[in-house]
């Protein structure tokens, strides 16, 4: 025979017991009800895993409460210190050449006048975008670099000893584009002959964040059911299956 021994707020834990599914249980007390009106206690059987009963509003420590900020003075004072503030030997800093076309095909880099600028340690020329959407056939797309399909897209990095060495040796790196066509006007993008993002169906990358699907999962506008307009919104979906 099991016995169940109920505690109240005080003790928190309670002895476990098992339900009629065999899942292990424990009997608490709980407030319930308006503080000072109906408020009382009451025994509720619940999952064993169930964290402590939280006392009412006025015992608790630091829920509803506004606790000073450990930082708080250091930030208002500025001597909080950040990232961009720790200096470490040996330390590197990285900036970005950027496409400045929405969608575009990169013909060739020229990272050499980068390479011999005073202070660079390494250029990087991207040949896979981490994060992207990918075609589902890669044979649909044979190119040796990324197509560009948003202004701003990274297509090479440097890495240099001062952020001001970075900046300058980014800016000799020469990228040859070929223009391709796009629009910025959502009802543009669902027009039938509107230019594709991608030449076939794609599947956007994970996130740390979860959502979207599992891939090969066909994928239809993003249009239909809201009309906007935004800057860089160009390119409709690519024809998938419906």
């Amino acid at each position: 025979m099991t016995t169940v021994i109920t505690h109240s707020l005080a003790d928190a834990a309670l002895a476990p017991a098992v339900d009629s599914s065999g899942a292990a249980t424990k009997t608490v007390s709980m407030p319930i009800g308006i503080p000072g009106y109906t408020l009382h206690d009451e025994q509720r059987t619940v999952p064993a895993s169930e964290p402590p009963v939280l006392p009412v509003n006025k015992d608790l420590d630091f829920i509803g409460k506004s606790p000073e900020r450990w930082d708080g003075l250091a930030k208002v004072t500025g001597r909080a210190r950040y990232t961009a503030d720790v200096q470490l030997p040996g330390m590197l800093y990285a900036c970005f050449v950027n496409a400045p076309l929405p969608h575009a095909r990169v013909l060739s880099i020229d990272t050499s006048a980068a390479e011999s600028h005073p202070g660079v340690k390494g250029v990087h020329v991207i040949e896979s975008l981490l994060g992207a959407a990918v075609l589902r056939d890669p044979t649909l797309e044979r190119t040796k670099y990324p197509i560009v399909r948003f202004a701003g897209q990274p297509v090479a990095a440097v890495a240099a000893t001062t952020p001001q060495a970075a900046v300058e040796a980014a800016a000799k790196v020469k990228v040859k584009y070929e223009a391709l066509p796009f629009v910025v006007d959502a009802d543009l993008a669902r027009e039938p002959k509107a230019p594709l993002v991608f030449p076939g169906p794609a599947d956007e990358a994970g996130t740390a964040g979860g959502g979207g699907s599992e891939g090969g999962v066909p994928q239809t506008g993003k249009f239909m059911a809201l009309r906007y307009a935004r800057r860089g919104m160009r390119n409709r979906d690519s024809k998938t299956p419906t």
